[in-house]
């Protein structure tokens, strides 16, 4: 088996063929979906909806058509950058081709994918709020130690 099917935050059951690629891309962004700040991990494109307050579904397609996804906290909160809050969105995959009739190929199901758990934080930190605490820190120190 190879690795990235051990990815325990990730599905990466999917693949679909390269000639939809463009097309998975265009109904997504009809349907709302956004391209979110995101890391180069060699995709084609990362596209993720908001699935509630704290949730987001994100979906890469990479050049070979191989999908990863993940369902993550929103990526305005700080847990979105700790992993252990990314959980595989395998059965949301599966919805969306299904949906949008997008022939798809199942390359081998994770165990990962198949349980079903979401790690949701039990509380989460706005990333301009995180900021505004560190700055404010900062100052404060500064202020301390230039009176000494």
């Amino acid at each position: 088996m190879s690795q990235h099917h051990d990815d325990p935050h990730h599905c990466n059951c999917f693949a679909i063929d390269a000639r939809y690629t463009d097309y998975l891309k265009d109904q997504l962004l009809n349907n709302g979906y956004h391209d979110p700040p995101q890391e180069d991990h060699g995709q084609l494109y990362g596209l993720a909806t908001n699935i509630d307050e704290v949730l987001q579904f994100h979906l890469k397609t990479m050049p070979n058509g191989r999908i990863e996804a993940e369902l993550e906290p929103q990526t305005q909160f700080v847990e979105h950058l700790n992993q252990k809050y990314s959980s595989p969105a395998h059965f949301q995959v599966k919805q969306v081709l299904d949906m949008l009739h997008i022939p798809y190929q199942q390359i081998q199901v994770s165990f990962h994918c198949l349980s079903r758990k979401i790690k949701r934080p039990s509380k989460t930190t706005s990333v301009i709020g995180a900021v505004i605490a560190v700055v404010g820190l900062i100052a404060a120190l500064a202020i301390l130690f230039s009176k000494k």
